[in-house]
């Protein structure tokens, strides 16, 4: 009997922990799109700054 308390116990815990983990991968996950535009957005930023300033150098 007490065994089995003690084995319910176990995988209680490794069902939580599983359950944080998935929570945490979604929290992660879910924000990745914003993170992905906004690295897009200052990386194609940067980019048309840089042609930009090449192009003037080129023509002066």
């Amino acid at each position: 009997m007490h065994f089995h308390a003690g084995k319910c116990q176990l995988m209680q815990g490794i069902f939580q922990k599983e359950n944080t983990d998935k929570a945490l991968k979604y929290g992660i996950y879910r924000h990745l799109p914003t993170y992905e535009k906004i690295i897009r957005n200052l990386v194609s930023f940067y980019y048309s700054i840089f042609i930009l300033f090449s192009l003037y150098y080129l023509i002066y």
